[in-house]
C-alpha cells in the first residue's frame, strides 16, 4: 500500500479521536517506525506467550492500548505498533482464561481510534467483569475511543498529567475537487435513481446535515455505553463528562470520569497487595453454632427466609423430642375412688368432686446424669437465629447465582475468543473448538495453526507430485560441427550489412 493511498484511507474513515491525535496519526504514518512502547515501571515485564502485546509481572497482566486504534490487524499496525480491536479482543480473551493471570490492567495512552468495531470490543471487555479484577490506567492520553474502552473496566485511574475525555464521534472529509482538476482529473459519478441519497455532497448544507445525523447516532451509542459501563445516567454523561472537552488529571475526578490518581507502579503495588492478601472466604466456620444446619431454600412455595424459619422450627421440635422437654398440664384427683383425670369437676368414675393434684416427683437418677428440666426459650434470640439462618440461605443463593454467572461469562469469553480466530476455510476447526468445553482460545489458536500447516503441507505434496508426474521436456540438441561455420557466416553477413547501412546514412547527411 502506497503512503498516499494510506493517508487517503486514514482521512476518510470515521473516528472517535481528538483532532490533534488525528493529525499526529497522519504525520506518523509517513514517518519512521517507532520503537515498542510500554508503561513506565521499575521492572521490565515479560511478554506473555500466546498474546500479541500483553505482558505479565507478579501475576498481573498489562494489555497496552497505545496510539491510534483500528478495527483490523494488518502489517501496517504491526509495523507502527498501533493496536487493533481484533488483536485486543484475542489478547483479552486469552488473559481472561489464563490461569497465570490474576488481574488485568488496560494500559492506555491513546488519542482515540476508529469507530468501526469499537462497540463490540467494549462489550467483550465489559462481559469479563467479575471473572478477574480489571483496571484501566491512563498515562498520557485517554481520549475518545480510548476512554470508551477504559470505561469498561472495574476502575479507572490516571496520572496527574493525563488528558482524559473528548467523548463523541467525528467525520473528517477533504474537498479534493480542485486538486484533481489541476492534475487533469474530473470526477464523474452515476448514482441509481432509486437511491438518490446514496450520493451525499458534503459541499452542500443538505449533505452535511445528512452526515450529521449519522455522526449523532454513533455518538448516542458511544455515550449510552459509557453511561452503562460507569453506572451513571446518560444525563450525567451529557452534563458532566465535558461535552467533548478534556480534563487534566484531578480535574477528571470530580465529574466522575476517573476514580483515582496514581502512577502505574502505584497501581501495580496496590494490586499485588490486594491479590497477595487473598479474598475473604465465603465458607462458614465449622465452629459456628449453626454450621451443621442444612441450608436450603428449595421447599416449594417458600421464600428463602420462610424456608429458614421452617428449618429452625423443625430443628427445635427435633431437639425437644430428643431431650423429652414437655410442658406439664394440670391433673385432677378424686379422693373417693382415687381416679386421676385431666378435666376438673365431677369424677368420671364415681361422680365426686375432684381437686388438682400435686405434681409427681421426678424419677430417681440412676446413671448420675443431670435430671431433665424444662427449658424456657427466649423468643427474641430464637427470632435472631431465624434471621441469621435466613440471611445465610440468601447468601448461599446469591453465591450460587454468582458462580453461575461467572460460569456463563467464562463460557461467553471462551466462545468469543475462539470466534475471533475464525478464518475463511477453517469453519470446521472453529466449530469443533467451540463444541469442546475444555478448549480455550489459546488451544484453538494452536489447532488452527496446525490445520493451516496441514493444509499447506497437503498442497505442497500435491505440487511435488505434479512435478514428478509431468515428463521432463526434451533437451535441445547440440549443434553439429558442420552447422557451426554456417551459423557464424550468417552472423558476419548480417553485421556487414548493418555496417554498410549506417555508413550510407552518414554520407547522406
Amino acid at each position: 500500500m502506497g503512503r498516499r493511498r494510506l493517508l487517503a484511507q486514514l482521512a476518510a474513515a470515521r473516528w472517535a479521536m481528538t483532532e490533534d491525535g488525528l493529525r499526529r496519526m497522519l504525520l506518523r504514518a509517513t514517518g519512521p517506525r517507532p520503537k515498542k512502547r510500554q508503561a513506565i515501571s521499575r521492572v521490565a515485564p515479560n511478554h506473555l506467550s500466546g498474546t500479541r502485546d500483553a505482558t505479565i509481572r507478579d501475576g498481573i497482566a498489562t494489555l497496552p492500548i497505545v496510539g491510534p486504534s483500528f478495527r483490523y490487524d494488518d502489517w501496517l499496525l504491526e509495523y507502527y505498533g498501533w493496536p487493533s480491536y481484533e488483536s485486543l479482543a484475542r489478547d483479552f480473551a486469552f488473559l481472561l482464561t489464563s490461569p497465570e493471570v490474576r488481574a488485568i490492567v488496560l494500559s492506555i495512552n491513546s488519542p482515540g481510534g476508529e469507530v468501526d468495531g469499537l462497540h463490540e470490543l467494549s462489550r467483550l471487555i465489559f462481559a469479563g467483569r467479575g471473572q478477574k479484577p480489571i483496571h484501566a490506567h491512563i498515562s498520557g492520553e485517554g481520549c475518545s475511543a480510548a476512554y470508551y474502552l477504559a470505561s469498561t473496566a472495574d476502575r479507572i485511574v490516571a496520572t496527574a498529567d493525563s488528558i482524559v475525555g473528548c467523548l463523541g464521534t467525528r467525520f473528517t472529509a477533504y474537498d479534493d475537487t480542485e486538486f484533481l482538476r489541476q492534475l487533469g482529473f474530473e470526477r464523474i459519478e452515476i448514482v441509481s435513481t432509486q437511491t438518490p441519497k446514496k450520493d451525499v455532497d458534503l459541499t452542500t448544507a443538505e449533505g452535511q446535515a445528512a452526515v450529521q445525523v449519522v455522526c449523532d447516532r454513533l455518538a448516542d451509542v458511544f455515550l449510552n455505553d459509557v453511561a452503562h459501563y460507569r453506572g451513571v445516567t446518560r444525563e450525567i454523561v451529557l452534563a458532566d463528562y465535558g461535552q467533548g472537552g478534556v480534563f487534566v488529571g484531578e480535574a477528571a475526578l470530580k465529574p466522575g470520569l476517573i476514580d483515582g490518581i496514581m502512577t502505574s507502579e502505584e497501581l501495580h503495588a496496590e494490586l499485588v497487595a490486594l491479590l497477595g492478601g487473598g479474598q475473604a472466604s465465603a465458607t462458614r466456620s465449622a465452629a459456628s453454632p449453626i454450621a451443621d444446619v442444612p441450608l436450603t431454600a428449595e421447599a416449594p412455595g417458600l421464600e428463602a427466609g420462610e424456608a429458614a424459619t421452617e428449618i429452625v422450627l423443625e430443628g427445635a421440635a427435633a431437639a425437644a423430642a430428643a431431650t423429652d422437654v414437655t410442658a406439664s398440664a394440670p391433673v385432677y384427683f378424686c379422693a373417693g375412688c382415687g381416679n386421676r383425670q385431666k378435666e376438673s369437676g365431677a369424677c368420671a368414675g364415681c361422680g365426686a368432686e375432684t381437686s388438682e393434684a400435686a405434681p409427681e416427683p421426678a424419677a430417681a437418677n440412676t446413671d448420675g446424669a443431670e435430671p431433665a428440666t424444662a427449658i424456657e426459650v427466649d423468643p427474641e434470640p430464637a427470632a435472631a437465629v431465624v434471621t441469621m439462618v435466613g440471611a445465610s440461605v440468601v447468601d448461599v443463593a446469591a453465591e450460587q447465582d454468582r458462580l453461575r454467572l461467572e460460569a456463563v461469562n467464562a463460557e461467553r469469553a471462551r466462545l468469543l475468543g475462539i470466534d475471533a480466530l475464525a478464518r475463511p476455510g477453517y469453519a470446521d476447526v472453529i466449530a469443533a473448538c467451540k463444541a469442546d468445553p475444555t478448549c480455550t482460545p489459546a488451544m484453538a489458536a494452536l489447532k488452527l495453526a496446525q490445520a493451516k500447516a496441514s493444509k499447506y503441507r497437503t498442497h505442497l505434496d500435491a505440487l511435488v507430485a505434479d512435478v514428478h508426474a509431468d515428463p521432463a521436456p526434451p533437451a535441445a540438441a547440440a549443434p553439429t560441427l558442420a552447422e557451426v561455420p554456417s551459423a557464424a557466416s550468417g552472423l558476419l553477413a548480417t553485421y556487414h550489412r548493418m555496417a554498410q547501412e549506417r555508413a550510407a546514412a552518414r554520407r547522406s547527411r
